[in-house]
Protein backbone atom coordinates (compact mmCIF):
# COMPACT_ATOMS: atom_id res chain seq x y z
CA UNK A 1 0.00 0.00 0.00
CA UNK A 2 3.18 2.22 0.60
CA UNK A 3 3.83 1.90 -2.76
CA UNK A 4 0.33 3.32 -4.25
CA UNK A 5 0.33 5.97 -1.56
CA UNK A 6 3.97 7.19 -2.84
CA UNK A 7 2.70 6.98 -6.95
CA UNK A 8 -0.63 8.86 -5.82
CA UNK A 9 1.53 11.64 -3.60
CA UNK A 10 3.41 11.76 -7.16
CA UNK A 11 0.33 13.46 -8.53
CA UNK A 12 0.87 16.46 -6.70
CA UNK A 13 4.41 17.00 -7.88
CA UNK A 14 3.61 18.95 -10.89
CA UNK A 15 1.50 21.12 -8.35
CA UNK A 16 4.64 21.91 -6.56
CA UNK A 17 6.52 22.64 -9.84
CA UNK A 18 3.96 25.34 -10.74
CA UNK A 19 4.91 27.33 -8.01
CA UNK A 20 8.95 27.85 -8.94
CA UNK A 21 10.03 30.98 -10.17
CA UNK A 22 11.71 30.98 -13.41
CA UNK A 23 11.35 32.99 -16.85
CA UNK A 24 8.70 29.99 -18.02
CA UNK A 25 6.93 30.57 -14.75
CA UNK A 26 6.21 34.13 -14.95
CA UNK A 27 4.87 34.56 -18.74
CA UNK A 28 1.48 35.29 -18.88
CA UNK A 29 -0.95 32.47 -18.37
CA UNK A 30 -2.48 32.86 -21.31
CA UNK A 31 0.47 33.00 -23.72
CA UNK A 32 1.09 29.94 -22.68
CA UNK A 33 -2.35 28.29 -22.50
CA UNK A 34 -1.91 29.37 -26.11
CA UNK A 35 1.58 28.32 -27.18
CA UNK A 36 0.15 24.68 -25.94
CA UNK A 37 -3.15 24.38 -27.57
CA UNK A 38 -0.77 25.60 -31.09
CA UNK A 39 1.22 23.18 -30.18
CA UNK A 40 -0.83 20.44 -29.91
CA UNK A 41 -2.88 21.42 -33.02
CA UNK A 42 0.31 20.98 -35.11
CA UNK A 43 1.18 17.50 -33.48
CA UNK A 44 -2.12 16.38 -34.78
CA UNK A 45 -2.65 17.96 -38.07
CA UNK A 46 0.38 15.20 -38.79
CA UNK A 47 -0.74 12.58 -40.92
CA UNK A 48 1.31 9.32 -40.25
CA UNK A 49 3.81 9.98 -43.13
CA UNK A 50 5.04 12.25 -41.90
CA UNK A 51 7.34 11.63 -39.39
CA UNK A 52 10.32 13.32 -40.16
CA UNK A 53 8.30 16.50 -39.59
CA UNK A 54 7.38 16.06 -36.01
CA UNK A 55 10.58 14.83 -35.05
CA UNK A 56 11.96 18.68 -34.41
CA UNK A 57 9.02 19.05 -32.36
CA UNK A 58 10.36 17.51 -29.29
CA UNK A 59 12.85 20.98 -29.12
CA UNK A 60 9.75 22.36 -27.63
CA UNK A 61 9.34 20.48 -24.70
CA UNK A 62 13.65 19.92 -23.75
CA UNK A 63 13.88 23.87 -24.10
CA UNK A 64 11.25 24.05 -21.71
CA UNK A 65 12.33 21.66 -19.38
CA UNK A 66 15.70 23.23 -19.43
CA UNK A 67 14.67 26.68 -19.00
CA UNK A 68 11.98 26.34 -16.03
CA UNK A 69 14.46 23.76 -14.11
CA UNK A 70 12.56 21.18 -14.26
CA UNK A 71 13.70 17.37 -13.39
CA UNK A 72 12.88 15.53 -17.15
CA UNK A 73 12.64 12.10 -15.19
CA UNK A 74 9.40 13.50 -13.59
CA UNK A 75 7.89 13.55 -17.21
CA UNK A 76 9.35 10.08 -18.14
CA UNK A 77 7.64 8.54 -15.21
CA UNK A 78 4.11 9.83 -15.90
CA UNK A 79 4.42 8.88 -19.76
CA UNK A 80 3.92 5.29 -18.62
CA UNK A 81 0.43 6.32 -17.82
CA UNK A 82 -0.87 6.94 -20.89
CA UNK A 83 0.90 3.89 -22.69
CA UNK A 84 -2.23 1.62 -22.03
CA UNK A 85 -4.21 4.17 -23.86
CA UNK A 86 -1.68 4.18 -27.32
CA UNK A 87 -1.60 0.46 -27.09
CA UNK A 88 -5.86 0.12 -27.33
CA UNK A 89 -5.54 2.81 -29.99
CA UNK A 90 -3.02 0.79 -31.72
CA UNK A 91 -5.14 -2.13 -31.43
CA UNK A 92 -7.63 0.19 -33.08
CA UNK A 93 -5.51 1.16 -35.79
CA UNK A 94 -3.79 -1.63 -36.37
CA UNK A 95 -6.20 -3.33 -39.02
CA UNK A 96 -5.45 -0.63 -41.56
CA UNK A 97 -4.19 -1.61 -45.11
CA UNK A 98 -0.78 -3.17 -45.23
CA UNK A 99 1.60 -0.81 -47.39
CA UNK A 100 4.85 -0.05 -48.03
CA UNK A 101 6.29 3.55 -47.41
CA UNK A 102 9.44 5.17 -47.08
CA UNK A 103 10.86 7.04 -43.80
CA UNK A 104 14.31 8.91 -45.10
CA UNK A 105 16.23 5.96 -46.40
CA UNK A 106 14.27 3.23 -44.87
CA UNK A 107 11.34 1.21 -46.65
CA UNK A 108 8.65 0.31 -43.76
CA UNK A 109 5.57 -1.41 -43.06
CA UNK A 110 2.57 1.29 -43.22
CA UNK A 111 1.29 -0.79 -39.66
CA UNK A 112 4.81 0.14 -38.28
CA UNK A 113 4.87 4.07 -39.59
CA UNK A 114 1.57 3.81 -37.73
CA UNK A 115 2.77 3.02 -34.90
CA UNK A 116 5.77 5.06 -34.48
CA UNK A 117 3.54 8.08 -35.47
CA UNK A 118 0.94 7.28 -32.96
CA UNK A 119 3.68 7.22 -30.29
CA UNK A 120 5.56 10.15 -31.04
CA UNK A 121 2.20 12.09 -31.19
CA UNK A 122 0.95 10.55 -27.68
CA UNK A 123 4.68 11.27 -25.98
CA UNK A 124 4.45 14.93 -27.56
CA UNK A 125 1.21 15.86 -26.61
CA UNK A 126 1.70 14.49 -22.94
CA UNK A 127 4.90 16.44 -22.71
CA UNK A 128 2.89 19.70 -24.06
CA UNK A 129 0.24 19.13 -21.76
CA UNK A 130 2.26 18.32 -18.17
CA UNK A 131 4.53 21.76 -19.28
CA UNK A 132 1.43 23.53 -18.89
CA UNK A 133 0.40 21.86 -15.41
CA UNK A 134 4.00 22.14 -14.23
CA UNK A 135 5.00 25.91 -15.24
CA UNK A 136 1.12 27.44 -14.03
CA UNK A 137 -0.63 27.25 -11.12
CA UNK A 138 -3.98 25.40 -11.09
CA UNK A 139 -5.93 28.48 -10.07
CA UNK A 140 -4.31 30.04 -12.95
CA UNK A 141 -5.20 28.17 -15.30
CA UNK A 142 -8.96 28.39 -13.67
CA UNK A 143 -8.78 31.95 -14.39
CA UNK A 144 -7.72 32.04 -17.77
CA UNK A 145 -10.23 29.89 -18.83
CA UNK A 146 -12.91 31.74 -16.57
CA UNK A 147 -11.82 34.96 -18.26
CA UNK A 148 -12.01 33.24 -21.93
CA UNK A 149 -15.78 31.95 -21.02
CA UNK A 150 -15.77 28.80 -20.36
CA UNK A 151 -18.59 27.22 -18.16
CA UNK A 152 -18.16 28.67 -14.79
CA UNK A 153 -19.71 24.99 -13.11
CA UNK A 154 -16.50 23.17 -15.18
CA UNK A 155 -14.30 25.28 -13.92
CA UNK A 156 -15.50 24.82 -10.57
CA UNK A 157 -15.92 21.13 -10.48
CA UNK A 158 -12.59 20.92 -11.56
CA UNK A 159 -11.13 22.94 -9.03
CA UNK A 160 -12.62 21.46 -6.33
CA UNK A 161 -12.52 17.81 -7.44
CA UNK A 162 -8.28 18.92 -7.48
CA UNK A 163 -8.51 20.14 -4.23
CA UNK A 164 -10.63 17.11 -2.77
CA UNK A 165 -7.96 14.79 -4.94
CA UNK A 166 -5.44 16.06 -2.54
CA UNK A 167 -7.22 15.73 0.60
CA UNK A 168 -8.26 12.08 -0.08
CA UNK A 169 -4.39 11.81 -0.68
CA UNK A 170 -3.57 13.14 2.70
CA UNK A 171 -6.32 10.92 4.58
CA UNK A 172 -4.76 8.22 3.04
CA UNK A 173 -1.36 8.99 4.32
CA UNK A 174 -2.68 9.97 7.87
CA UNK A 175 -4.63 6.32 8.04
CA UNK A 176 -1.63 4.36 6.54
CA UNK A 177 0.96 6.33 9.21
CA UNK A 178 -1.68 5.25 11.87
CA UNK A 179 -1.80 1.63 10.77
CA UNK A 180 2.40 1.31 10.68
CA UNK A 181 2.29 2.50 13.97
CA UNK A 182 -0.33 0.24 15.77
CA UNK A 183 1.26 -2.81 13.35
CA UNK A 184 5.17 -1.61 12.85
CA UNK A 185 6.61 -5.00 11.90
CA UNK A 186 3.44 -5.91 8.96
CA UNK A 187 4.14 -4.44 5.71
CA UNK A 188 0.88 -4.86 4.20
CA UNK A 189 -3.03 -4.62 5.67
CA UNK A 190 -4.90 -7.85 5.98
CA UNK A 191 -7.61 -7.97 3.62
CA UNK A 192 -10.15 -8.31 5.84
CA UNK A 193 -9.66 -4.81 6.69
CA UNK A 194 -8.72 -2.79 3.28
CA UNK A 195 -12.62 -2.56 2.74
CA UNK A 196 -13.33 -0.66 6.24
CA UNK A 197 -10.30 1.56 6.17
CA UNK A 198 -10.57 2.87 2.69
CA UNK A 199 -14.53 3.71 4.00
CA UNK A 200 -13.00 5.57 6.52
CA UNK A 201 -10.68 7.02 4.01
CA UNK A 202 -13.45 8.47 1.98
CA UNK A 203 -15.71 9.37 5.06
CA UNK A 204 -12.57 11.62 6.54
CA UNK A 205 -11.57 12.74 3.65
CA UNK A 206 -15.09 14.10 2.51
CA UNK A 207 -15.84 15.55 6.28
CA UNK A 208 -12.82 17.76 5.54
CA UNK A 209 -14.20 18.88 2.09
CA UNK A 210 -17.43 19.59 4.00
CA UNK A 211 -15.40 21.57 6.37
CA UNK A 212 -14.16 23.48 3.83
CA UNK A 213 -17.14 23.90 1.63
CA UNK A 214 -18.77 25.62 5.16
CA UNK A 215 -15.85 27.98 5.19
CA UNK A 216 -16.12 29.04 1.72
CA UNK A 217 -20.21 29.92 2.56
CA UNK A 218 -18.98 31.20 5.95
CA UNK A 219 -16.89 33.80 3.40
CA UNK A 220 -19.90 34.75 0.83
CA UNK A 221 -18.61 31.72 -1.81
CA UNK A 222 -22.43 31.63 -4.27
CA UNK A 223 -20.55 29.60 -6.72
CA UNK A 224 -19.30 32.29 -8.85
CA UNK A 225 -15.63 32.52 -9.21
CA UNK A 226 -14.40 35.60 -8.53
CA UNK A 227 -10.68 37.28 -9.03
CA UNK A 228 -8.96 40.42 -9.14
CA UNK A 229 -6.15 39.46 -11.38
CA UNK A 230 -5.83 41.00 -14.99
CA UNK A 231 -3.01 39.33 -16.56
CA UNK A 232 -1.45 42.03 -18.98
CA UNK A 233 0.93 40.51 -22.05
CA UNK A 234 4.21 42.25 -22.05
CA UNK A 235 6.64 42.22 -24.34
CA UNK A 236 8.42 38.93 -23.28
CA UNK A 237 5.04 37.36 -23.85
CA UNK A 238 4.63 38.16 -27.26
CA UNK A 239 8.00 37.11 -28.28
CA UNK A 240 7.84 34.07 -26.27
CA UNK A 241 4.33 33.48 -28.78
CA UNK A 242 5.68 34.71 -31.79
CA UNK A 243 8.96 32.65 -31.41
CA UNK A 244 7.05 29.37 -30.72
CA UNK A 245 4.38 30.30 -33.74
CA UNK A 246 7.02 30.78 -36.33
CA UNK A 247 9.12 27.62 -35.34
CA UNK A 248 5.68 25.77 -35.44
CA UNK A 249 5.06 27.19 -39.08
CA UNK A 250 8.40 26.29 -40.43
CA UNK A 251 7.49 22.75 -38.90
CA UNK A 252 4.37 22.03 -40.40
CA UNK A 253 5.33 24.26 -43.67
CA UNK A 254 7.94 24.15 -45.09
CA UNK A 255 10.93 22.02 -45.67
CA UNK A 256 13.58 24.18 -43.50
CA UNK A 257 13.40 21.71 -40.50
CA UNK A 258 13.19 18.38 -42.53
CA UNK A 259 16.06 19.16 -44.14
CA UNK A 260 17.87 19.80 -40.82
CA UNK A 261 17.06 16.49 -39.05
CA UNK A 262 17.84 14.64 -42.92
CA UNK A 263 20.98 16.55 -42.12
CA UNK A 264 21.50 15.18 -38.76
CA UNK A 265 20.76 11.98 -39.58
Amino acid sequence: MSNFINSMTQLRTLDSLAKNKSFIHLLNPFTKLITTILVIYTIISFNKYEIAKQIPIFLYPLSIILISNIPIKTFFKRLLWIMPIVLVLLLILILDTYTQAKLFSFVISDILLLIISIIIKSILTTFAIMLLIATTEIERLAICFRKLYFPQILILQFLLTYRYFNLLIEEMRIVYAAHKLRSPKKSNIFKCFQGAILGQILVRSYMRAQNIYQAMRLRGFSGEFYTNKNFAFGLMDIMYLLFWSLFLFMIKYTDFMLAFVKALL
